[in-house]
This record gives structure tokens, C-alpha cells and sequence, in this order.
């Protein structure tokens, strides 16, 4: 029974990374339009993806020959770590391949119009992906932690103990993922989050590119940042789950007193690794086509832009423009600051996403 579900764990944990392959080469072969990508952020995601590959085999080969130090090192504590490492690289791939769009010719400076909140940038599909799989990750991590026990040396939470119903027998399993494991898989998420979160800052507020559609590059690169981070807890959540579950399947018989613990575990570890794959199978969607997810600007920001109630947000490849910039700093006679408030809102019309706005200029000195 373990060995079977040992077996079935190891399929569905390789699934997730056959599916970020077989994104990639579709996201290579397809268009921009398609994809969400410009040239820049597809080839960033190639190199993150090998980066985050080569990273992880390398942290479990060291860790599983032996080859660390002694000690917490050498019995494979780290080995849990390996994805959300490599998923950190990812993460760092993708800010690097969103800072490549070149930016407007100009020798001024320029600041959108348009808003920038949570609502236009952020994808509440892709940011409850991310949260669902972090959250699953970081309670299954507590629950084992909770009911392990130290091993045969004394090591804290590498096994988990049963007893026999007669009271005399007991024994325990290991390795377990009690907190040897899941101490250091909190640490990297940590990691990870922090990571993450800076990226997100930093896409929110680098400057303006030359596309006319920067406010959903932006949108779609926080999505591919989120997905990113939902790969990397996903795939941890279900090594920790397969783990968990072959220590919860050993102690779920009539013979030991632990029969409830093990039973309840069996099914939470089921759940977990199903959570975990199915937000590591989207992220992988996420990460490598973003406009499958951030198809248009939300209604509320697209509102914003036009000024019209009830207007949809663009979807990808048919995005309006967004808002024209102005220079900041940049004097202007009164004249001028006629002629620009004419352009922004007198020939254009009722149809034109321009209408109802105005832009703030500076009076003449």
C-alpha cells in the first residue's frame, strides 16, 4: 500500500514540471499575442526554468550522497528546500526579463496617467492561487510538526511514533517531515515570499515602457510572479504530503493506538497533495502564458481610464492604449496648457478611451 502510494505521489509530483516544459515550448512556438510574453520575458523564463531545474537536482544530489557536512546537512534536511530555492530563481528570472522592455525615447522624463492600484495589476485568480497553495504548504508543515517525534538519536521530528494497543509494543517511522524538514522549508518560503514580494513592488513601479499596453505587461508579469511562487509552494506542499502520507498510512491500523491520528493524517495528506498539484499546474499556466489568466484590465481601472461606467477592460492582444504620459517638470505657457487640455478631452469624443479626461499640466511661469 505504501509503495503504491509512494509510486502514485512521484507520478503527479512530476506532472507540474512536464507541464512548465510543454508551456514553454508552446509559449516559444506561439505569438506574443497569444502568450501575454515579449521576446525579452520568454527568453528570462528559459533561463529561470533551467536555473531553478539545475539548482534543485543540485541541492538533493549533495544532500542524498552525502556530501554535506555532518550533521542536519548531511541527513537531508535541506532536500525540502530545493524547490522553493529553485523557484526563487525563477522569481528573479521573470523581474529581470519584465525590466528588458525598452523605455520611452524621450529626454524627459514620463509618468502614466493611469492608475496603478492592486485592482489593475493584480489577477484575483492568480493571487488566490498563490495564497491557497503558500497556506496548504505552511498548515500541513505545522500539523506534521505538531505530531512528530524525535528519532532513535534523540533528533527532533524525524519520525513518527506508534504504540500498540496492549500498551507494550511501539515503534516509530522515519524520515518523517516533522520539524527537521519543515523548519528549514519555512525559512525558504520565507525566502521566496520576501523575493516575491519585492518583485512585485518593483514591476509596480519601475518606469513606463515604450508598448502601449504597459499597464497590462505589468498586470501579466505579476501574474507570471505569482505563478511562479504558487509552482514552488505547490510542489513542496505535495513532497511534504507524500512524505507524510506513507508515516500517516503505517500508523492507520487496528493494531496501534495512533489508528485515528494516522487515518486523519491519510486524508489530509491526500488533500494537500492535490491542492498542491492542481495551484502547481496553474501556476505553471501563470508563468509561462500570463494572458491565458490577465486577459484585460479589470472594469474598475478600466472605468478609471475612459471615465465611462460599465466599460470592459481590453483582452490580450486587443488592449487599448494606455493613458498618454506626461513629462514631469516639463514648463508649459498657458497656450499650451490649453491646447494639451483640448487634446485630452475636446476632439476625441464620447467613443474615445481619452474622453472624460484631463491631465494636470503646469501653468506658465
Amino acid at each position: 500500500m505504501s509503495g503504491i502510494a509512494l509510486l502514485g505521489m512521484m507520478g503527479t509530483l512530476v506532472l507540474p514540471l512536464l507541464a512548465v516544459a510543454a508551456l514553454l515550448v508552446y509559449a516559444t512556438i506561439s505569438s506574443s499575442e497569444r502568450t501575454g510574453l515579449h521576446r525579452g520575458a520568454l527568453l528570462a523564463r528559459w533561463i529561470g526554468a533551467v536555473a531553478a531545474v539545475v539548482l534543485t537536482i543540485g541541492i538533493v544530489a549533495l544532500s542524498l550522497q552525502g556530501t554535506w557536512p555532518s550533521g542536519r546537512l548531511g541527513l537531508g534536511a535541506l532536500t525540502g528546500t530545493s524547490l522553493l530555492i529553485g523557484v526563487t530563481a525563477l522569481v528573479l528570472a521573470i523581474l529581470v526579463g519584465e525590466l528588458t522592455l525598452p523605455a520611452r525615447s524621450a529626454s524627459q522624463r514620463y509618468g502614466l496617467l493611469a492608475p496603478r492600484d492592486s485592482r489593475a495589476l493584480v489577477s484575483r485568480p492568480a493571487l488566490m492561487n498563490a495564497a491557497v497553495s503558500a497556506i496548504a504548504l505552511i498548515a500541513y508543515a505545522l500539523f506534521t510538526t505538531a505530531v512528530a517525534s524525535p528519532d532513535d538519536q534523540g533528533r527532533p521530528g524525524r519520525s513518527l511514533a506508534h504504540t500498540g494497543v496492549d500498551g507494550f509494543t511501539s515503534g516509530a517511522y522515519g524520515p518523517f517531515p516533522g520539524q527537521w524538514y519543515t523548519v528549514p522549508v519555512l525559512v525558504a518560503l520565507g525566502v521566496l515570499a520576501l523575493t516575491g514580494i519585492g518583485a512585485l513592488v518593483i514591476v509596480a513601479r519601475r518606469r513606463p515602457s515604450a508598448d502601449p499596453h504597459d499597464l497590462l505587461l505589468r498586470r501579466r508579469s505579476v501574474t507570471s510572479l505569482l505563478g511562479a511562487i504558487a509552482v514552488g509552494t505547490g510542489l513542496t506542499a505535495q513532497v511534504l504530503a507524500m512524505h507524510g502520507l506513507l508515516g500517516f498510512l503505517r500508523v492507520a491500523q487496528p493494531e496501534y493506538q495512533e489508528m485515528v491520528l494516522g487515518v486523519a493524517g491519510t486524508v489530509i495528506s491526500v488533500a494537500v497533495a492535490i491542492v498542491g498539484l492542481l495551484s502547481a499546474v496553474l501556476g505553471a499556466v501563470m508563468v509561462c502564458v500570463p494572458a491565458a489568466i490577465a486577459r484585460r484590465i479589470p472594469d474598475s481601472a478600466n472605468r478609471a481610464r475612459t471615465g465611462k461606467p460599465g466599460s470592459r477592460g481590453p483582452a490580450a492582444g486587443t488592449s487599448t492604449p494606455d493613458l498618454p504620459s506626461r513629462a514631469v517638470g516639463a514648463p508649459s505657457d498657458g497656450a499650451e496648457a490649453e491646447r494639451a487640455m483640448e487634446r485630452l478631452s475636446g476632439p476625441h469624443g464620447q467613443g474615445s478611451p481619452l474622453a472624460g479626461w484631463t491631465a494636470p499640466v503646469r501653468e506658465g511661469r
